[in-house]
């Protein structure tokens, strides 16, 4: 069935408002993209979006987009129960309840999986896995399949539309988010907050959860995973406050779920250069271009 073309964001714009600047009340980025030379102005409307991004045979036009919509709409305010909580913290006091770390859990991991840096990678590993059992099928039906039968499994070889709906339907699944969420806030969480946004601000892209693996110093879906050892995730949700989750590093615990009051410009300008590596094409922000030392 002809579907009509329609713009689907891949980051919420409740996101990347809080890392654009007003021009006559427009919300707007500068965008910095891998395929261009110079940083350039975009309205927020106009990034980090694609035409029937989740568009999949099997579900109505709009399923999904509409289904992430209801998670965004709790996005402003989770953030800014955050950010007021870090205004009146001190250094190393606790700013982050359960019920911020599941809601930001949800957030988080939803966000994780929706981009076009997780869609290609899942897609091609889902299409591995299904071209190794079609042939597996074949081998032990030797001799036992028609022409048809041979046909509709071939069809099913290159079929990513196939391959990308069993991954939403899986990743978005009422079991796998709970099992995830657990495994995110049985973790260490602290909020970093960057005492010199003001010149060196954080940097949001559009693929913007980070993975980083202490031991391996990569980063990305290969190298990192919700179970895997070392990992560490990173999601800023504004110019001044990253939210960390880290390991249960015998070191840190004692520091779970307070805010850590960062005077460190190379740890953001590292942050914001890992954002640029990981990131599909492009990395947004309000000012400061200098902070992603590329």
């Amino acid at each position: 069935m002809d579907k009509k073309t329609r713009k689907e964001h891949i980051v919420p714009q409740a996101h990347l408002r809080n890392f654009s600047y007003k021009n006559k009340q427009t919300e707007k980025v500068y965008v910095l993209d891998k395929n261009k030379e110079e940083p350039y102005p975009s309205s927020i409307d106009d990034v980090a979006c694609k035409r029937d991004f989740y568009e999949v045979d099997d579900k109505e036009t709009n399923y999904w987009e509409k289904w992430y919509g209801k998670i965004e709409q709790n996005i402003p305010m989770i953030y800014n129960s955050i950010i007021i909580n870090s205004k009146f913290a001190v250094n190393n006091g606790k700013v982050i309840s359960n019920y911020l770390k599941k809601e930001l859990s949800l957030i988080i991991i939803t966000q994780l999986l929706r981009t076009e840096v997780s869609k290609e990678h899942f897609t091609k590993m889902g299409l591995d896995i299904t071209r190794n059992m079609i042939d597996i099928l074949k081998n032990g039906l030797q001799g036992l399949l028609s022409d048809e039968h041979n046909a509709i499994l071939n069809k099913y070889r290159e079929n990513k539309d196939f391959v990308y709906s069993i991954a939403l339907e899986h990743w978005n699944s009422q079991k796998f988010i709970r099992k995830a969420q657990n495994i995110l806030m049985n973790k260490v969480w602290i909020i970093h907050k960057n005492l010199n946004y003001e010149k060196v601000p954080f940097v949001s892209s559009d693929n913007p959860v980070i993975l980083y693996n202490f031991y391996t110093k990569k980063l990305g879906f290969e190298y990192n995973g919700l179970i895997k050892e070392g990992t560490i995730i990173y999601y800023p949700i504004n110019k001044e406050l990253l939210v960390a989750i880290y390991p249960n590093f015998k070191g840190l615990i004692k520091y779970s779920d307070t805010i850590d009051f960062l005077n460190d410009n190379k740890f953001v300008m590292n942050f914001n250069k890992s954002n640029y590596e990981q990131c599909k094409r492009q990395v947004f922000y309000s000012f400061g271009i200098d902070t992603l030392n590329k």
